[in-house]
Protein backbone atom coordinates (compact mmCIF):
# COMPACT_ATOMS: atom_id res chain seq x y z
CA UNK A 1 0.00 0.00 0.00
CA UNK A 2 1.03 3.85 -0.25
CA UNK A 3 0.56 7.04 1.31
CA UNK A 4 1.39 10.69 0.98
CA UNK A 5 2.73 12.77 3.69
CA UNK A 6 3.82 15.61 5.16
CA UNK A 7 6.37 15.45 8.09
CA UNK A 8 8.89 17.59 9.85
CA UNK A 9 13.06 17.15 9.29
CA UNK A 10 15.61 18.60 11.14
CA UNK A 11 18.36 18.90 8.12
CA UNK A 12 21.98 20.05 9.11
CA UNK A 13 23.14 23.40 7.81
CA UNK A 14 19.15 24.28 6.83
CA UNK A 15 17.46 23.78 10.06
CA UNK A 16 13.78 22.69 10.76
CA UNK A 17 12.02 22.15 6.93
CA UNK A 18 8.90 20.52 5.87
CA UNK A 19 8.71 17.98 3.58
CA UNK A 20 6.31 16.40 1.26
CA UNK A 21 6.45 12.99 1.19
CA UNK A 22 5.13 9.58 -0.36
CA UNK A 23 5.97 5.95 1.01
CA UNK A 24 4.57 2.73 -0.30
CA UNK A 25 5.52 -0.98 1.46
CA UNK A 26 5.22 -3.53 -1.16
CA UNK A 27 4.85 -7.04 -0.12
CA UNK A 28 7.07 -9.80 -2.42
CA UNK A 29 7.68 -13.05 -1.56
CA UNK A 30 10.31 -13.27 0.96
CA UNK A 31 10.86 -9.71 1.67
CA UNK A 32 8.97 -6.25 2.49
CA UNK A 33 9.88 -2.87 0.88
CA UNK A 34 9.42 0.14 2.36
CA UNK A 35 10.42 2.63 -0.48
CA UNK A 36 10.37 6.89 0.77
CA UNK A 37 10.80 9.63 -1.74
CA UNK A 38 10.05 13.17 -1.57
CA UNK A 39 11.27 17.26 -1.75
CA UNK A 40 11.55 19.95 0.55
CA UNK A 41 8.44 22.61 0.56
CA UNK A 42 11.03 25.49 0.58
CA UNK A 43 10.78 28.79 -1.75
CA UNK A 44 11.28 27.12 -4.79
CA UNK A 45 8.32 25.25 -4.75
CA UNK A 46 6.05 27.88 -2.96
CA UNK A 47 6.83 29.80 -6.06
CA UNK A 48 6.01 27.14 -8.57
CA UNK A 49 2.45 27.17 -7.14
CA UNK A 50 1.93 30.41 -8.91
CA UNK A 51 3.75 30.08 -12.23
CA UNK A 52 2.66 33.93 -12.70
CA UNK A 53 3.42 35.36 -9.94
CA UNK A 54 -0.09 36.24 -8.59
CA UNK A 55 -0.23 34.55 -5.74
CA UNK A 56 2.40 35.21 -2.74
CA UNK A 57 3.42 32.00 -0.41
CA UNK A 58 4.39 31.90 2.75
CA UNK A 59 5.04 28.67 5.13
CA UNK A 60 5.31 29.24 8.68
CA UNK A 61 5.76 26.81 11.66
CA UNK A 62 3.76 25.61 14.46
CA UNK A 63 4.62 28.71 16.52
CA UNK A 64 4.36 31.14 13.72
CA UNK A 65 7.91 31.27 12.56
CA UNK A 66 8.48 32.11 9.01
CA UNK A 67 10.41 28.49 7.76
CA UNK A 68 10.40 29.99 3.88
CA UNK A 69 8.67 32.03 1.44
CA UNK A 70 7.92 32.43 -2.09
CA UNK A 71 10.39 35.30 -2.62
CA UNK A 72 12.72 34.98 0.84
CA UNK A 73 14.62 38.20 0.08
CA UNK A 74 11.00 40.19 0.56
CA UNK A 75 8.30 37.68 2.31
CA UNK A 76 4.97 38.36 3.83
CA UNK A 77 4.48 39.63 6.99
CA UNK A 78 2.20 37.15 9.55
CA UNK A 79 -1.51 37.95 9.71
CA UNK A 80 -2.97 38.55 12.45
CA UNK A 81 -4.56 36.08 13.78
CA UNK A 82 -2.43 32.99 12.66
CA UNK A 83 -3.23 31.00 15.74
CA UNK A 84 -6.87 31.74 16.34
CA UNK A 85 -8.67 28.55 14.52
CA UNK A 86 -11.46 30.21 13.76
CA UNK A 87 -9.39 32.35 11.32
CA UNK A 88 -8.54 31.09 7.92
CA UNK A 89 -9.07 33.65 5.48
CA UNK A 90 -9.04 37.60 5.27
CA UNK A 91 -7.09 40.81 4.48
CA UNK A 92 -4.67 42.99 5.73
CA UNK A 93 -2.04 45.66 4.73
CA UNK A 94 1.31 44.37 3.33
CA UNK A 95 3.80 47.77 3.57
CA UNK A 96 0.74 49.82 2.87
CA UNK A 97 -1.02 47.66 -0.17
CA UNK A 98 -4.22 45.66 0.93
CA UNK A 99 -4.08 41.98 0.57
CA UNK A 100 -6.41 38.88 0.42
CA UNK A 101 -4.93 36.07 2.05
CA UNK A 102 -6.12 32.61 2.63
CA UNK A 103 -4.09 30.14 5.68
CA UNK A 104 -4.37 26.26 5.58
CA UNK A 105 -3.34 24.29 8.09
CA UNK A 106 -0.64 21.79 7.66
CA UNK A 107 -0.78 18.18 9.53
CA UNK A 108 1.17 14.67 9.66
CA UNK A 109 0.29 11.59 8.88
CA UNK A 110 -0.90 11.44 12.68
CA UNK A 111 -3.31 14.31 12.64
CA UNK A 112 -0.25 16.86 14.63
CA UNK A 113 0.04 19.86 13.58
CA UNK A 114 3.14 21.37 11.56
CA UNK A 115 2.74 24.44 10.03
CA UNK A 116 0.34 26.67 8.08
CA UNK A 117 0.58 27.89 4.13
CA UNK A 118 -0.33 31.37 3.96
CA UNK A 119 -1.62 32.49 0.18
CA UNK A 120 -2.14 36.33 -0.08
CA UNK A 121 -2.78 38.03 -3.48
CA UNK A 122 -2.39 42.21 -3.98
CA UNK A 123 -5.16 43.84 -4.39
CA UNK A 124 -2.80 46.67 -6.19
CA UNK A 125 -3.95 46.39 -9.38
CA UNK A 126 -7.35 46.45 -8.40
CA UNK A 127 -7.11 49.63 -6.78
CA UNK A 128 -5.32 51.41 -8.95
CA UNK A 129 -7.96 50.41 -11.56
CA UNK A 130 -11.13 50.91 -9.56
CA UNK A 131 -9.54 54.43 -9.23
CA UNK A 132 -9.38 54.67 -12.82
CA UNK A 133 -13.04 53.73 -13.48
CA UNK A 134 -14.13 55.89 -10.84
CA UNK A 135 -12.26 59.32 -12.66
CA UNK A 136 -14.48 57.45 -16.20
CA UNK A 137 -17.42 56.99 -14.33
CA UNK A 138 -17.53 61.04 -13.59
CA UNK A 139 -17.17 62.07 -16.90
CA UNK A 140 -19.04 59.93 -18.53
CA UNK A 141 -21.72 59.54 -16.14
CA UNK A 142 -24.27 56.60 -16.43
CA UNK A 143 -22.24 54.71 -19.77
CA UNK A 144 -18.76 55.22 -17.25
CA UNK A 145 -21.07 53.27 -14.39
CA UNK A 146 -21.96 50.80 -15.96
CA UNK A 147 -19.19 50.27 -17.98
CA UNK A 148 -16.90 50.47 -14.65
CA UNK A 149 -19.44 47.89 -12.98
CA UNK A 150 -18.50 45.46 -15.68
CA UNK A 151 -14.92 46.15 -16.15
CA UNK A 152 -15.05 46.12 -12.27
CA UNK A 153 -16.66 42.71 -11.86
CA UNK A 154 -14.54 40.93 -14.63
CA UNK A 155 -11.14 42.01 -13.46
CA UNK A 156 -12.13 41.30 -9.35
CA UNK A 157 -12.68 37.68 -10.72
CA UNK A 158 -9.48 37.23 -12.51
CA UNK A 159 -7.96 38.19 -9.61
CA UNK A 160 -10.06 36.20 -6.91
CA UNK A 161 -10.20 33.29 -9.47
CA UNK A 162 -6.20 32.20 -9.35
CA UNK A 163 -6.70 32.69 -5.64
CA UNK A 164 -9.92 30.22 -5.18
CA UNK A 165 -7.88 27.31 -7.54
CA UNK A 166 -5.13 27.89 -5.58
CA UNK A 167 -7.08 27.21 -2.60
CA UNK A 168 -8.26 24.31 -4.05
CA UNK A 169 -4.83 22.69 -4.73
CA UNK A 170 -2.89 23.59 -1.50
CA UNK A 171 -6.50 21.74 -0.12
CA UNK A 172 -5.77 18.56 -2.22
CA UNK A 173 -2.15 18.48 -0.99
CA UNK A 174 -3.66 19.17 2.60
CA UNK A 175 -5.46 16.36 2.32
CA UNK A 176 -2.76 13.41 0.47
CA UNK A 177 -4.54 13.82 -2.41
CA UNK A 178 -2.27 14.44 -5.73
CA UNK A 179 -3.95 13.40 -9.12
CA UNK A 180 -4.12 15.81 -11.95
CA UNK A 181 -6.87 19.24 -11.44
CA UNK A 182 -9.87 18.40 -13.62
CA UNK A 183 -9.76 21.90 -15.15
CA UNK A 184 -8.61 22.58 -18.45
CA UNK A 185 -5.61 24.18 -19.13
CA UNK A 186 -5.15 27.07 -20.84
CA UNK A 187 -2.11 30.10 -21.37
CA UNK A 188 -3.34 32.32 -18.73
CA UNK A 189 -2.07 32.33 -15.41
CA UNK A 190 -4.52 29.93 -14.11
CA UNK A 191 -4.12 27.89 -17.14
CA UNK A 192 -0.41 27.76 -16.03
CA UNK A 193 -0.78 27.22 -12.92
CA UNK A 194 -3.23 24.02 -13.43
CA UNK A 195 -0.50 22.95 -16.15
CA UNK A 196 2.32 22.88 -13.74
CA UNK A 197 0.45 20.78 -11.08
CA UNK A 198 -0.62 17.96 -13.37
CA UNK A 199 2.68 17.86 -14.70
CA UNK A 200 3.73 17.11 -10.69
CA UNK A 201 1.08 14.88 -10.56
CA UNK A 202 1.88 12.83 -13.99
CA UNK A 203 5.65 12.98 -12.91
CA UNK A 204 5.19 11.84 -9.35
CA UNK A 205 2.93 8.98 -11.03
CA UNK A 206 6.02 7.86 -13.17
CA UNK A 207 8.19 8.13 -10.38
CA UNK A 208 6.28 5.59 -8.01
CA UNK A 209 5.83 3.13 -11.54
CA UNK A 210 9.51 3.38 -11.47
CA UNK A 211 9.90 2.82 -7.83
CA UNK A 212 7.90 -0.51 -8.00
CA UNK A 213 10.48 -1.91 -10.53
CA UNK A 214 13.25 -1.42 -8.82
CA UNK A 215 11.57 -3.02 -5.16
CA UNK A 216 10.83 -5.95 -7.45
CA UNK A 217 14.42 -6.55 -8.47
CA UNK A 218 15.97 -5.78 -5.10
CA UNK A 219 13.21 -7.97 -3.40
CA UNK A 220 14.44 -11.01 -5.74
CA UNK A 221 18.26 -10.00 -5.22
CA UNK A 222 18.09 -9.94 -1.57
CA UNK A 223 16.53 -13.21 -1.68
CA UNK A 224 18.98 -14.65 -3.63
CA UNK A 225 22.03 -13.48 -1.83
CA UNK A 226 20.08 -14.98 1.03
CA UNK A 227 19.66 -18.22 0.46
CA UNK A 228 23.24 -18.46 -1.79
CA UNK A 229 24.77 -17.00 1.63
CA UNK A 230 22.79 -19.66 4.06
CA UNK A 231 23.01 -22.80 1.51
CA UNK A 232 27.37 -21.92 1.39
CA UNK A 233 27.88 -22.45 5.03
CA UNK A 234 26.45 -26.23 5.29
CA UNK A 235 28.68 -27.11 1.60
CA UNK A 236 31.68 -26.65 3.64
CA UNK A 237 31.35 -29.10 5.79
CA UNK A 238 30.37 -31.64 3.24
CA UNK A 239 33.76 -30.64 0.77
CA UNK A 240 36.01 -31.09 3.62
CA UNK A 241 34.31 -34.14 4.75
CA UNK A 242 34.33 -35.89 0.79
CA UNK A 243 38.14 -34.66 0.36
CA UNK A 244 39.41 -36.07 3.80
CA UNK A 245 37.55 -39.65 2.46
CA UNK A 246 39.49 -39.33 -0.37
CA UNK A 247 42.49 -38.81 1.50
CA UNK A 248 42.09 -41.49 3.95
CA UNK A 249 41.08 -44.07 1.41
CA UNK A 250 44.39 -43.44 -0.52
CA UNK A 251 47.27 -43.44 2.51
CA UNK A 252 45.07 -45.34 5.18
CA UNK A 253 42.58 -47.63 3.66
CA UNK A 254 42.55 -49.66 6.68
CA UNK A 255 41.20 -46.50 8.30
CA UNK A 256 38.21 -45.69 5.83
CA UNK A 257 35.33 -47.99 7.22
CA UNK A 258 35.46 -45.91 10.52
CA UNK A 259 35.79 -42.86 8.85
CA UNK A 260 33.23 -42.99 6.19
CA UNK A 261 30.56 -44.04 8.87
CA UNK A 262 31.56 -40.35 10.76
CA UNK A 263 31.52 -38.73 7.02
CA UNK A 264 28.32 -40.00 6.37
CA UNK A 265 27.02 -38.43 9.70
CA UNK A 266 28.38 -35.34 9.40
CA UNK A 267 27.11 -35.30 5.50
CA UNK A 268 23.42 -36.07 6.54
CA UNK A 269 23.66 -33.73 9.36
CA UNK A 270 24.85 -30.95 7.23
CA UNK A 271 22.17 -31.81 3.92
CA UNK A 272 19.42 -31.57 6.97
CA UNK A 273 20.82 -28.45 8.01
CA UNK A 274 20.48 -27.27 4.44
CA UNK A 275 16.68 -28.75 4.24
CA UNK A 276 15.57 -26.46 7.75
CA UNK A 277 16.98 -23.29 6.08
CA UNK A 278 15.33 -23.78 2.87
CA UNK A 279 11.74 -24.78 4.25
CA UNK A 280 12.48 -21.44 6.50
CA UNK A 281 12.85 -20.02 3.31
CA UNK A 282 9.82 -21.47 1.84
CA UNK A 283 7.81 -20.78 5.04
CA UNK A 284 8.19 -16.69 5.27
CA UNK A 285 6.74 -16.84 1.85
CA UNK A 286 3.93 -19.21 1.91
CA UNK A 287 2.67 -17.75 5.42
CA UNK A 288 -1.30 -18.67 5.62
CA UNK A 289 -3.96 -15.83 6.77
CA UNK A 290 -4.82 -16.07 9.66
CA UNK A 291 -8.88 -17.11 10.50
CA UNK A 292 -9.13 -14.53 13.10
CA UNK A 293 -12.46 -15.18 16.06
CA UNK A 294 -13.16 -14.10 19.44
CA UNK A 295 -10.62 -15.88 21.24
CA UNK A 296 -9.18 -15.88 25.11
CA UNK A 297 -5.87 -14.34 25.06
CA UNK A 298 -5.37 -15.67 28.75
CA UNK A 299 -5.89 -19.12 28.20
CA UNK A 300 -3.93 -19.07 24.99
CA UNK A 301 -0.67 -17.91 26.49
CA UNK A 302 -1.60 -20.14 29.84
CA UNK A 303 -1.21 -23.01 26.95
CA UNK A 304 1.90 -21.43 25.53
CA UNK A 305 3.68 -21.28 28.74
CA UNK A 306 2.97 -24.54 30.17
CA UNK A 307 5.49 -26.01 26.57
CA UNK A 308 8.29 -23.90 28.71
CA UNK A 309 7.91 -24.82 32.10
CA UNK A 310 11.35 -26.87 31.80
CA UNK A 311 13.39 -24.92 29.34
CA UNK A 312 17.56 -25.27 28.84
CA UNK A 313 18.15 -21.48 30.15
CA UNK A 314 16.59 -22.46 33.21
CA UNK A 315 14.80 -18.81 33.59
CA UNK A 316 12.36 -18.24 35.55
CA UNK A 317 9.23 -17.50 32.93
CA UNK A 318 5.78 -16.08 35.09
CA UNK A 319 2.84 -15.01 33.59
CA UNK A 320 0.80 -11.56 34.83
CA UNK A 321 -2.31 -11.93 33.21
CA UNK A 322 -5.26 -8.83 33.71
CA UNK A 323 -8.35 -10.65 35.18
CA UNK A 324 -11.54 -10.82 33.19
CA UNK A 325 -9.88 -9.51 29.71
CA UNK A 326 -12.48 -9.38 26.80
CA UNK A 327 -12.21 -11.70 24.03
CA UNK A 328 -9.50 -10.57 21.17
CA UNK A 329 -10.32 -11.06 17.35
CA UNK A 330 -7.11 -13.56 16.47
CA UNK A 331 -6.85 -16.54 15.16
CA UNK A 332 -5.10 -18.98 18.29
CA UNK A 333 -2.79 -20.84 16.13
CA UNK A 334 -1.27 -18.14 14.19
CA UNK A 335 -1.17 -16.13 17.36
CA UNK A 336 0.67 -19.28 19.66
CA UNK A 337 3.35 -19.29 17.13
CA UNK A 338 4.02 -14.89 17.91
CA UNK A 339 4.03 -16.16 20.94
CA UNK A 340 6.56 -18.79 20.71
CA UNK A 341 8.63 -17.00 18.82
CA UNK A 342 9.17 -14.25 21.46
CA UNK A 343 9.38 -17.12 24.30
CA UNK A 344 12.28 -18.61 22.37
CA UNK A 345 14.47 -15.29 21.20
CA UNK A 346 13.82 -14.25 25.15
CA UNK A 347 15.29 -17.46 26.29
CA UNK A 348 18.18 -17.29 23.94
CA UNK A 349 18.97 -13.74 24.58
CA UNK A 350 19.97 -14.26 27.94
CA UNK A 351 21.87 -18.02 27.63
CA UNK A 352 22.76 -20.43 29.45
CA UNK A 353 23.05 -18.00 32.43
CA UNK A 354 18.83 -17.85 33.01
CA UNK A 355 17.10 -14.74 34.20
CA UNK A 356 13.89 -13.73 33.93
CA UNK A 357 11.31 -13.78 31.50
CA UNK A 358 7.46 -11.66 31.77
CA UNK A 359 4.35 -12.45 29.92
CA UNK A 360 1.92 -9.76 30.44
CA UNK A 361 -1.92 -8.41 29.25
CA UNK A 362 -3.66 -5.83 30.09
CA UNK A 363 -6.49 -4.12 28.32
CA UNK A 364 -6.53 -0.98 26.81
CA UNK A 365 -9.02 1.37 25.19
CA UNK A 366 -7.67 -0.01 21.18
CA UNK A 367 -7.37 -3.81 22.00
CA UNK A 368 -5.54 -5.76 24.73
CA UNK A 369 -1.83 -5.41 24.80
CA UNK A 370 0.68 -8.19 25.19
CA UNK A 371 4.12 -7.56 26.22
CA UNK A 372 7.24 -10.22 26.84
CA UNK A 373 10.15 -8.93 28.78
CA UNK A 374 13.44 -10.40 29.60
CA UNK A 375 15.85 -9.71 31.69
CA UNK A 376 18.94 -10.21 29.12
CA UNK A 377 21.62 -8.16 28.19
CA UNK A 378 19.24 -5.80 26.02
CA UNK A 379 19.05 -4.62 22.39
CA UNK A 380 21.26 -2.27 20.59
CA UNK A 381 20.01 0.81 18.53
CA UNK A 382 21.13 -0.66 15.10
CA UNK A 383 19.76 -4.21 16.12
CA UNK A 384 16.64 -2.26 17.52
CA UNK A 385 16.20 -0.61 14.19
CA UNK A 386 16.41 -3.70 12.11
CA UNK A 387 14.56 -6.31 14.60
CA UNK A 388 11.77 -7.00 12.48
CA UNK A 389 13.23 -7.39 8.87
CA UNK A 390 13.70 -10.80 6.82
CA UNK A 391 16.91 -12.06 7.73
CA UNK A 392 18.29 -10.08 10.10
CA UNK A 393 19.76 -12.12 13.29
CA UNK A 394 22.39 -11.79 15.96
CA UNK A 395 22.53 -15.38 16.61
CA UNK A 396 24.93 -16.91 15.18
CA UNK A 397 23.26 -19.67 12.49
CA UNK A 398 20.00 -17.83 13.07
CA UNK A 399 17.83 -17.72 10.06
CA UNK A 400 16.18 -14.17 11.25
CA UNK A 401 13.11 -15.22 10.12
CA UNK A 402 11.04 -15.52 13.63
CA UNK A 403 10.69 -12.24 14.60
CA UNK A 404 9.84 -11.36 10.64
CA UNK A 405 7.02 -13.95 10.82
CA UNK A 406 5.75 -12.82 14.24
CA UNK A 407 5.72 -9.45 13.01
CA UNK A 408 3.60 -9.97 9.77
CA UNK A 409 1.22 -12.81 11.86
CA UNK A 410 0.33 -9.24 14.02
CA UNK A 411 -0.05 -6.98 10.83
CA UNK A 412 -2.27 -9.38 9.48
CA UNK A 413 -4.62 -9.56 12.36
CA UNK A 414 -4.80 -5.95 12.52
CA UNK A 415 -2.52 -5.19 15.46
CA UNK A 416 0.71 -3.52 16.18
CA UNK A 417 4.10 -4.78 17.47
CA UNK A 418 7.38 -2.91 18.38
CA UNK A 419 10.36 -3.70 20.95
CA UNK A 420 12.26 -1.42 23.21
CA UNK A 421 15.00 -1.70 26.28
CA UNK A 422 12.83 -1.76 29.28
CA UNK A 423 14.14 1.17 31.58
CA UNK A 424 15.09 -1.30 34.48
CA UNK A 425 17.28 -3.76 32.12
CA UNK A 426 16.23 -6.24 29.76
CA UNK A 427 14.14 -6.23 26.15
CA UNK A 428 10.65 -6.38 26.07
CA UNK A 429 8.35 -6.77 23.00
CA UNK A 430 4.87 -5.23 23.28
CA UNK A 431 1.85 -6.74 20.92
CA UNK A 432 -1.67 -4.72 20.71
CA UNK A 433 -4.27 -6.63 19.22
CA UNK A 434 -7.91 -5.51 18.65
CA UNK A 435 -10.91 -6.88 20.46
CA UNK A 436 -13.53 -8.88 19.13
CA UNK A 437 -16.36 -6.63 19.70
CA UNK A 438 -16.04 -2.48 19.62
CA UNK A 439 -17.60 -1.86 22.85
CA UNK A 440 -15.40 -5.11 24.32
CA UNK A 441 -12.97 -2.58 25.75
CA UNK A 442 -15.01 0.28 27.43
CA UNK A 443 -15.46 3.94 25.30
CA UNK A 444 -14.36 4.42 21.57
CA UNK A 445 -12.76 1.09 21.19
CA UNK A 446 -11.98 0.24 17.69
CA UNK A 447 -13.79 -2.16 15.60
CA UNK A 448 -12.98 -5.62 15.67
CA UNK A 449 -10.16 -6.49 13.24
CA UNK A 450 -9.95 -2.82 11.91
CA UNK A 451 -6.13 -2.54 10.69
CA UNK A 452 -3.77 -0.43 12.87
CA UNK A 453 -1.08 1.78 11.68
CA UNK A 454 2.40 0.37 12.68
CA UNK A 455 3.43 3.60 13.35
CA UNK A 456 0.99 4.59 15.85
CA UNK A 457 2.64 4.53 19.48
CA UNK A 458 1.03 3.62 22.74
CA UNK A 459 2.52 4.38 26.61
CA UNK A 460 5.29 2.09 27.35
CA UNK A 461 5.46 0.75 30.74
Amino acid sequence: MSSSFIEENITPGIGRVLTLQSRRTVELPGTTLHLVGGRFIDSTFLRRLSPGGTVQALLLDRDGAILTAGDPGNPLPVPPGWGNPGTSRGEYLVRGIPHTYRMIGLRDQTGSALGTLVAAVSQERLLHLSSSLTLLALAVVAAGAFGSFVIGFALTRGVTVPLRRLEQMSERIAQERYDPVDVPEGTDEVGALVAAFNRMARSLAESRERLRQTERLAAAEEVARRVAHEIKNPLSPIALTLEGLVRTRQKRPQEFDAAFDEGVRTIQEEIQRMRDILEDFSRFGRLPLPRPRPSDLNTLVRGVLCLYAENSAQARIEADLHPGLPPVLIDPDRMSEVINNLLVNSLQAMGTAGGGVTVSTRAQKDGAELRVRDTGPGMTDEVLRRLFEPYVSTRPGGSGLGLAIARRIVLDHGGRIEAANHPEGGAEIRILLPWAEETAAGPTGRAAGAPASEEEAWRPS
